[in-house]
């Protein structure tokens, strides 16, 4: 019968475990910016609030369940003009944007003031636009449902 000293054991594991510790390599952090195309939530990027300032507007984003590209998939969805702002959730699988620019967790506020007058796109009431009702100068006519007041960014459903 084939025998192993206990201490000749202990050595063994424990120089099994250093030689194993020494290969694992560290998992990057997702980034907390991120350019066009489609990333995955968990893997590319993590869940959370994420801005664009969108500069060459013709952005187009969606948070997506899946990525077989089918119209199902697609959670919410947006063709934003100016900055964007879009919080991706845990449960979301994949989110996509196209001709948007870069994607940054930086919240930094981007208008002046939050009393002073504010151009299309997201703003983050409170902290970069005041709360209260504003209007539109210049001849603008809102249709119904067109300003809106959001709780969070998740965006609007491609199926309104």
């Amino acid at each position: 019968m084939f025998q192993i000293r206990p201490s000749r054991l202990k050595t063994t594991i424990a120089a099994t475990i250093v030689a194993l510790a020494a290969s694992l390599q560290p998992v990057a952090a997702a980034p907390s910016s991120f350019g066009n195309g489609v990333q995955l939530v968990g893997l590319d990027i993590q869940p959370g609030t994420y801005r664009s300032v969108n500069p060459g507007g013709g952005c187009y984003w969606e948070r997506l369940s899946g990525v077989g590209g089918t119209m199902d998939e697609i959670l919410a969805n947006d063709n934003p003009r100016g900055p964007a702002i879009v919080t991706i959730s845990p449960g979301d699988f994949a989110f996509s944007s196209s001709r948007c620019g870069e994607w940054s967790a930086d919240l930094t506020p981007i208008t002046k003031s939050p009393t002073e007058s504010f151009g299309d796109g997201d703003f983050m009431v409170g902290t970069e636009v005041a709360p209260g009702l504003w209007r539109s100068a210049g001849g603008v006519r809102l249709l119904p449902g067109a300003a809106q007041r959001l709780q969070r960014y998740h965006g609007r459903h491609h199926r309104q």
